[in-house]
């Protein structure tokens, strides 16, 4: 009959024999047990390295760090590491974080957004005049009148420090008032 750590309950030889034999084999468990630690942890600091110049990568090419979700960068799942790393942010070694944010990783992506936005809103002002921005209007690759309706319908939602912002540059909260005002200013002229 044998015991969980595998050893028989049979004496060959005494007690010490027996002790010295389990010894053994709960030492050999030990060890077998730390070389799988040792592999794991080597394995998922390759894994992070491999990430992080995947990321390294996609950021000399595309030259921001916010690939989509579902982005692969060759065989490698970068949106999903990009997102691990987000979700795991108070967990990361002050070391990694300061990798990431070295090479410009956007660890809230929602304000990153938001910001990008605002930036593409106040080009298209500039140049236009105003805030008044067509539903299907692209500012560069931006979908900027998508933007405008998204903050409209969720003003209520906003945070004020936003909203302020938005009035501050004349923001058109209402599009029929947006256009009114715009047939007012034709019809002064």
């Amino acid at each position: 009959m044998t015991d969980q750590a595998g050893c028989s309950s049979t004496d060959h030889g005494g007690g010490k024999r027996r002790a010295e034999d389990i010894g053994w084999k709960i030492l050999r468990v030990c060890n077998y047990y730390n070389g799988m630690k040792r592999k794991l942890t080597k394995t998922h600091t390759e894994r992070w390295e491999r990430g992080f110049a995947a990321l390294s990568k996609f950021r000399r090419r595309k030259r921001h760090c916010r690939p989509s979700r579902d982005h692969l960068e060759g065989k490698f799942k970068l949106g999903q590491w990009v997102a691990t790393q987000r979700y795991l942010k108070d967990d990361l070694s002050v070391e990694r974080k300061k990798r990431l944010e070295a090479i410009g990783f956007v660890w809230n992506w929602r304000d990153d957004r938001w910001e990008q936005g605002f930036a593409a809103l106040l080009t298209f002002k500039r140049r236009e005049g105003h805030c008044r921005v067509p539903i299907r209007h692209h500012e560069e690759n931006f979908r900027l009148g998508y933007w405008v309706s998204t903050q409209r319908r969720k003003r209520t939602e906003l945070p004020a420090l936003r909203k302020r912002r938005l009035n501050k540059i004349d923001f058109v909260w209402r599009e029929d008032q947006g256009y009114r005002r715009a047939m007012e200013i034709k019809d002064a002229l």
